[in-house]
């Protein structure tokens, strides 16, 4: 395996039908952020990223942002595209973060102000024991951030 193939944090990276950017990697798991296009709406967690970091990250078009919206992904599905700098990648994390706490804290709130499931409950509960999961792995990152 040539260098350019070993996944690290900041590699550019595309899954399935979307673009993303890697925050960390744990085994055989990764951490990462979608790449949205201008044309999406804005939501809270964007950073904007420049054209400059953009083009030395591999990627064609340029009304680029990174949606700092944390999700773990198996590292075998991986395509590598290139590389974002270390500035961008520093503005990321933090929001990143800062995300994941908010979403956290929402989370929390639906808890405990919602009713139980009679029936079915238990894909609600598979889901939210996931989104759980991944929310720990980020939250692991965090502490490695600060």
């Amino acid at each position: 395996m040539s260098s350019f193939n070993i996944l690290k944090s900041g590699t550019v990276v595309f899954v399935g039908w979307q673009t993303m950017v890697v925050l960390e990697v744990q085994g055989a798991q990764a951490v990462l952020c979608p790449l949205v296009y201008d044309d999406e709406a804005v939501h809270r967690a964007d950073v904007d990223l420049e054209w400059s970091e953009l083009i030395e990250a591999g990627l064609t078009r340029v009304g680029v942002r990174c949606r700092a919206i944390p999700c773990c992904r198996d590292t075998r599905k991986l395509k590598i595209l290139g590389q974002i700098g270390s500035g961008a990648l520093a503005r990321i994390k933090p929001a990143a973060v800062i995300e994941q706490k908010k979403r956290m804290m929402e989370r929390c709130a639906e808890q405990k102000y919602q009713p139980a499931a009679p029936y079915g409950g238990h894909r609600q509960q598979a889901r939210r024991a996931k989104a759980s999961a991944e929310a720990w792995q980020v939250h692991a990152m965090a502490r490695r951030v600060n």
